[in-house]
């Protein structure tokens, strides 16, 4: 009953998915079993619809979700999907991400030049911006258009190609744990290359080509911690031939685990980090791995899909007691 391109995001709140697809103007409700339970929002140019949407927030402060369109304006609904109003944000070439910062602030993400605020803090009734920080080159933050993530209440912000992640307060940006990846990782004159690159169309494609043949090692597409884990989900190549990396670090004892697969010859492609599990989108050629955890009659059904059918999604629960992350 509701036909989506691709899913991009989840946010999991109060035993419902909000399930976003960029490609679908639109945001879509399940209950945790995967039934479909509501649309937020439709394509349109009316009332509480939308032409495009490039990033979602469940306001948990408010009890209310806003639609946020790169175009900058964010249509607000309340939780039931009844639409309030639309705001207007501060004048920005671009957004592309957005999140709940305080009971009184957005904090927004835009890939601009290096002259201009890439993070634009924004006051939830004003609608002025009352912060700004975060300058660098535009083309290495477009490695990752949704650099936020949400943890214990706090935001948290990483980009594509910096090793470091931060909290973000009304104030400002303030690192809170580093990777390091060593030989293999990304450093700061790996980037300087294209940073001398004054044309952006050329820094572009000298950056796509390093990381299509390996010259450039990864790119790091997903942030996430919970309170067992700090993890990142690495992307190496572009197009067909790339695959993603788990890096898992321990918190109780700083191990770490890094595979491509689970042993179960299973990807991984994140979308929703817990404390319990990871929902992450199933690959089409991974449909087989899942024969010994399904019914006669559910692996039937998986094998009739088609590529282009609705995505399908998959659950991993952690196993019990912090052990090794790389096991259903």
């Amino acid at each position: 009953s509701c036909l989506l391109v691709d899913v991009e995001k989840i946010v999991h709140v109060d035993s419902l998915l909000y399930v976003f697809d960029s490609r679908r103007p639109a945001l879509y409700v399940f209950d945790e079993k995967g039934a479909f339970v509501r649309q937020i929002s439709r394509w349109g140019d009316g009332p509480g619809d939308h032409l495009l949407i490039s990033d979602f927030m469940v306001d948990k402060n408010q009890q209310t979700i806003g639609l946020l369109s790169p175009n900058g304006y964010m249509g607000i609904y309340d939780l039931c999907g009844k639409f309030i109003r639309q705001d207007v944000l501060p004048a920005k070439p671009n957004y592309y991400a957005v999140a709940s910062l305080s009971p009184d602030r957005w904090v927004f993400w835009s890939c601009v030049r290096e002259d201009e605020d890439g993070i634009t803090v924004v006051g939830k009734d004003s609608l002025n911006t009352v912060g700004g920080f975060w300058r660098n080159d535009r083309i290495l933050d477009m490695g990752s258009l949704n650099p936020f993530y949400e943890y214990h209440d706090n935001v948290y912000f990483a980009t594509a190609y910096q090793n470091t992640v931060y909290k973000l307060t009304k104030k400002g940006l303030y690192p809170v744990y580093c990777w390091d990846f060593g030989k293999d990782g990304i450093n700061d004159e790996m980037l300087q290359k294209y940073r001398l690159i004054e044309n952006e169309g050329k820094r572009n494609d000298e950056l796509i080509k390093d990381l299509s043949d390996g010259t450039l090692p990864f790119c790091m597409k997903f942030h996430r911690e919970n309170d067992l884990y700090y993890y990142v989900s690495l992307q190496k190549g572009l197009g067909t031939v790339n695959k993603h990396i788990n890096v898992f670090y321990r918190k109780q004892d700083g191990s770490t685990f890094v595979f491509e697969k689970l042993a179960e010859n299973l990807s991984i492609t994140p979308l929703l980090f817990t404390e319990d599990y990871i929902v992450s989108k199933l690959n089409f050629d991974d449909y087989t791995c899942l024969r010994p955890f399904l019914s006669e009659q559910d692996y039937s059904k998986l094998l009739l899909r088609e590529e282009d059918d609705n995505p399908c999604l998959v659950k991993f629960y952690f196993r019990k007691g912090g052990k090794n992350p790389g096991r259903m």
